[in-house]
């Protein structure tokens, strides 16, 4: 069994003398560029959705980021057609076309399961000889569907979707692909469940296995349950010479997919549910809790500032409205879940083990043993981090830099910077790197209300971070040493019309090119210097 570890901050990349951020002006020679798409970016029909459904297509950002460059789907007039507009090329091309969700064959598909956004990953080629130089792309429609095209275009004719039925035909978003030999796919997906009588909300992860044929075309092997979460994966990160994939996600406790299904098998609960308090305290138990609460609470008005433990305090006023969402940030687990023989594979639980988290890795691991194919041609749990008690506060995703991804925890007011990536040591299969450390960015955030997506700059760049609202403005927080007591950041105003909406942004600080923000909106893609 994997052992569950802990991640531990690098205290030293705290900066425990900061004060504030101070405004400062943009330099003269910040350039805007505005560059008007060909067709209008496709997004997922809107409707009255379920809360999980809802929150996902609001927050999707539609500006793919994969390796050194960034791709939208765009409306065609006959399909949806995946563009590559930058940053390395200054014109938009055409990837590839794919059928619009309604054209997809929906036979099998579950009628109370909305349509998605499409989804993307990069695939390097790989041939009996190792990695080769080229890329495939692996392409979703959002209705459950996976079609295999040639980044450079060779494609002799267009591959038919595979419709993917052994996920209960639900539609999904790809998470991450990789080819880790000639001829096998593997790809990451997941399905969001609504809520219902027998079972909560969740985000179900799914492990794919496809073959591939000289054509490109897919064929379904197994499907494998990885982990069921609260919500979409906060960041991946996909090895194809180790044959593995990190995850960190928001896991469901072991019993929160089941706990619809109990309170229905439960007279109590199931009348609990319907409003009927069939469970309610003796009065005795009452009589004795407001007897101790008495001492704390009083009818009598405020009469003004009293000598401390002389007075009364109302125990239940002491929160804000505004405080009430406190606590709820997603928490953050790490998976590496490895195809390789030589990690093991779980069995049952042992006694040090206990933690909740640990206890949910086993469940899921054994549900996946279920899955078609058997074990032996499934994942191991090789890993598990828990990041607690710290919890998220941006999950971006894949980076521009493709070995390893970033999120963000909130440290006290601060933001703690965490790189993930997958090592080659199988004692530690994966990798997680407290880099940079944010001050205050956790807490000037709580401020932006308007805010859409908050975006990590690579560590030792000049940027740390940019906060971008859905429509007006973006806020760049430069990089500040630790001994500094005062940080550097700009407003920069978007200059969008009216009417325009921010519909996905990506963050470029590779050394070797200029600090730049890219913004998408419905017709356009904007770019902006943002040199320190």
């Amino acid at each position: 069994m994997a052992v569950v570890q802990e991640l531990e901050l690098d205290r030293a990349r705290s900066n425990p003398n900061f004060q504030c951020w101070r405004l400062s002006r943009g330099g003269e020679d910040e350039a805007h560029a505005s560059t008007r798409l060909p067709d209008n970016v496709s997004t997922a029909a809107e409707g009255s959705y379920d809360y999980l459904h809802a929150r996902t297509s609001l927050l999707d950002n539609h500006l793919r980021a994969q390796e050194d460059e960034l791709y939208t789907f765009l409306e065609g007039s006959n399909a949806v057609h995946l563009a590559h507009i930058g940053p390395l090329h200054a014109s938009n091309a055409i990837v590839a076309g794919i059928a619009r969700p309604q054209q997809v064959d929906t036979n099998q598909t579950n009628a109370q399961d909305p349509p998605l956004d499409q989804s993307m990953a990069k695939v390097e080629r790989r041939n009996a000889d190792g990695p080769k130089e080229g890329y495939h792309f692996l392409i979703s429609s959002g209705s459950g569907d996976l079609v295999l095209v040639d980044a450079s275009g060779s494609s002799e004719g267009e591959p038919s979707p595979l419709k993917v039925t052994k996920i209960d035909g639900r539609p999904f978003c790809i998470a991450g692909a990789w080819q880790p030999r000639p001829g096998l796919l593997r790809a990451v997906v997941w399905t969001l469940q609504a809520k219902s009588d027998t079972q909560g909300a969740a985000c179900n992860i799914y492990a794919l296995t496809l073959t591939v044929d000289p054509q490109l075309t897919l064929s379904e092997g197994n499907a494998h349950l990885l982990l069921r979460a609260k919500l979409p994966p906060h960041a991946v990160v996909v090895s194809a010479e180790e044959d593995a994939v990190a995850l960190a996600v928001d896991p469901l406790k072991p019993d929160s997919s089941q706990s619809g299904a109990a309170s229905a098998a439960i007279p109590g609960a199931a009348a609990e549910m319907e409003g009927m308090e069939d469970d309610l305290p003796s009065p005795r138990t009452l009589r004795a809790a407001a007897e101790r609460l008495a001492q704390y609470t009083s009818e009598q008005p405020d009469a003004g500032p009293t000598v401390q433990g002389q007075g009364f305090a109302d125990v239940f006023s002491e929160m804000s409205p505004q405080d009430e969402g406190v606590g709820e940030e997603p928490e953050c687990v790490v998976y590496c879940h490895s195809w390789q023989r030589h990690a093991p594979a779980p069995e049952t639980p042992s006694r040090q083990e206990t933690g909740t988290a640990s206890k949910a890795a086993v469940q899921q691991h054994a549900e996946a043993q279920q899955q078609p194919g058997g074990a032996q041609d499934g994942p191991v749990v090789a890993a598990e981090i828990t990041c607690s008690p710290l919890r998220v506060l941006t999950g971006q995703g894949p980076s521009l830099d493709r070995s390893s991804a970033l999120f963000g925890l909130i440290d006290d007011v601060d933001c703690a910077v965490i790189s993930m990536e997958i090592a080659k040591d199988p004692a530690r299969p994966v990798r997680l790197q407290h880099v940079a450390s944010i001050p205050a960015l956790a807490y000037v955030a709580t401020g932006k209300t308007q805010r859409k997506f908050m975006l990590l700059g690579l560590p030792g760049s000049g940027v740390a971070a940019v906060i971008v609202e859905a429509n007006r403005f973006a806020y760049i927080y430069h990089s500040t040493p630790p001994s500094q007591a005062h940080g550097s950041h700009q407003v920069l105003d978007l200059s969008l019309p009216r009417e325009a909406s921010v519909l996905g942004a990506a963050l470029d600080t590779r050394p070797s090119v200029k600090p730049a923000l890219y913004v998408l909106t419905r017709d356009s893609i904007e770019s902006y210097d943002i040199s320190a």
